[in-house]
């Protein structure tokens, strides 16, 4: 297909002209409502909590300096009672 200027003027009323702004584009929008977003109150504050999480630290200082203290000394004691009530429930022993 070949293309001459009366093909071109033609292709350009059907398709309108390109990169030209329409000055009346802008009037038009301006009484056209916008997009939006709102958060629920339940939202905003799970995004709160949210965020309290994640400026938290990773691991309690105060605790882990404690027990590397006793740990270096010699001093820390496993309580194997404690540990064993805490695995007996996840064993499924068939009882």
């Amino acid at each position: 297909m070949r293309i001459n200027d009366y093909r071109a003027s033609q292709i350009a009323q059907t398709y309108g002209p390109q990169g030209t702004p329409d000055p009346g584009a802008k009037a038009k929008k301006a009484g056209t409502r916008t997009d939006g977003t709102s958060l629920s109150s339940a939202a905003q504050e799970l995004l709160k909590a949210r965020r309290a999480v994640q400026d938290a630290p990773d691991v309690r200082a105060d605790l882990a300096a404690e027990l590397r203290r006793q740990i270096q000394a010699g001093t820390y004691r496993v309580n194997d009672r404690a540990i064993a009530r805490r695995l007996l429930p996840a064993l499924d022993l068939g009882a």
